[in-house]
């Protein structure tokens, strides 16, 4: 502690017993410099001495993708500030070339020095047995370059003038990672009345394609004139249609011998023939299936067992817009219905949103 509190800059990083900050633990905290690394024990130790230097404003924190160790951090109700991570910064100078952004790459690319990380998966599910030697060795490592990494980096983007940009991205990564940990509540009663309804849909629509092909003479080759008995289902609700809805294949099977030109059945493709009602219901029959695939009762699975739902955010992407996943947040319905089943889940807790109209080109502009 007393080394750490004067020092400007100092590099942190942790070990933890899996990627989730809900379901795993943070067993290892190491803060120092080139000259001096602390590996503590979290499972025996408390870090909150630590607050004041973590929290501060005017000490910089070096880590490597700092989203992951902040959520740990996170449970032990201390806040980041002023942070600076290599994993984005190298993101950043480099501009989107293909390379690799691991803390391995990384500092073999910048210095020249090659870490070995063989070590660490020992930490996985790891609970109360002492650390070796060489676990702590490794955790002392991942701290002791950082610093130097940190010079290294501030150089390049201050040549590169990029310093406002990695500013901002080292910002916006505290932000994200606050919107991972804390997750949206789902109101899981009227998602699955959606996810019933959608199902519905689909069938229905299934339904009225069927009857489109056994109507049109063109598509009589797509009807079965003998189909299997079944003791439990009268033969007038037997399926006589031999398409796989589902299947792009079949369709486009079908969609040609109707007579239409196209490549492939993507809703891009079809929409110049959307005012044929053939058409138009297959491409509504595509859309309620999507719903009843990726946003039915499937969906549910992610949420976890505090009944919140928490993406993962992609912060750099090489078009310069954020990406999600598990599950794609930034795909969710554009329809009230479903939106609206996202819900603060806590009674002091309101959402509060905002759009821009334009914002990249103001932005160029």
């Amino acid at each position: 502690m007393n080394y750490c509190k004067d020092k400007k800059i100092l590099a942190v990083d942790t070990e933890t017993t899996g990627l989730n900050h809900t379901e795993d633990k943070m067993i290892m905290l190491q803060i120092g410099d080139q000259d001096a690394q602390f590996v503590i024990d979290t499972r025996y130790v408390d870090i909150s001495p630590l607050r004041a230097i973590l929290e501060s404003n005017s000490i910089v924190k070096i880590l490597h993708n700092v989203k992951f160790d902040y959520k740990f951090i996170m449970n032990y109700n201390i806040r980041l500030n002023n942070v600076w991570d290599t994993m984005l910064t190298s993101q950043v100078i480099n501009c989107g070339k293909q390379m690799s952004h691991s803390l391995n790459n990384v500092l073999s690319r910048e210095l020249e020095i090659q870490i070995d990380k063989s070590v660490r998966s020992n930490f996985i599910g790891k609970s109360s047995v002492e650390f070796t030697d060489s676990e702590i060795l490794y955790g002392a490592k991942d701290v002791e370059y950082l610093v130097q990494l940190y010079d290294k980096q501030h150089d390049r983007a201050t040549a590169l003038e990029l310093l406002n940009t990695v500013a901002l991205e080292n910002n916006a990564a505290l932000a994200f990672a606050d919107i991972e940990y804390n997750g949206i509540g789902l109101d899981i009663s009227n998602w699955n009345k959606l996810a019933k309804k959608a199902k519905q849909e689909v069938i229905n629509m299934q339904d009225s394609l069927d009857e489109f092909i056994e109507n049109n003479t063109k598509l009589y080759n797509f009807v079965d004139s003998q189909v299997q008995g079944d003791l439990f289902i009268p033969v007038e609700d037997i399926r006589k249609v031999n398409v796989k809805w589902s299947s792009p294949k079949q369709v486009l099977d079908v969609f040609t011998t109707y007579g239409l030109d196209v490549e492939d059945v993507n809703a891009k493709n079809l929409h110049v023939h959307s005012k044929d009602k053939f058409v138009k219901t297959y491409i509504k029959y595509k859309e309620q299936a999507k719903l009843a695939t990726s946003y039915g009762e499937k969906f549910l699975d992610n949420v976890d067992n505090d009944g919140r739902i928490r993406t993962g955010f992609k912060q750099i992407l090489n078009t310069g817009r954020v990406a999600s996943g598990k599950p794609n947040m930034q795909q969710i319905p554009a329809d009230n219905d479903y939106r609206n089943c996202f819900i603060s889940g806590y009674d002091d807790w309101v959402f509060v949103s905002g759009d821009y109209s334009s914002q990249e080109l103001c932005i160029i502009a």
